[in-house]
């Protein structure tokens, strides 16, 4: 799951909701345990304004590919 993160093959979103990449396939999501419905139990304050920068980062390339 890091390196998916990594990849900004997933982020969180502004309430820690995990936002998947369109990319990633059914199989692949399957193998990871990924569902639309996870999300993140705390975001420590100091971790919000990096987050925001990777759903940044996560959006655009998902902008770039659709």
């Amino acid at each position: 799951l890091d390196r998916l993160f990594d990849r900004c093959l997933i982020s969180f979103d502004e309430k820690g909701k995990v936002l998947i990449a369109r990319r990633l396939d059914p199989m692949t999501r399957e193998h990871f345990g990924l569902s639309s419905s996870m999300r993140l139990r705390f975001v420590p304050e100091q971790t919000e304004k990096y987050l925001a920068r990777h759903r940044k980062a996560f959006r655009e390339r998902e902008a770039v590919r659709a």
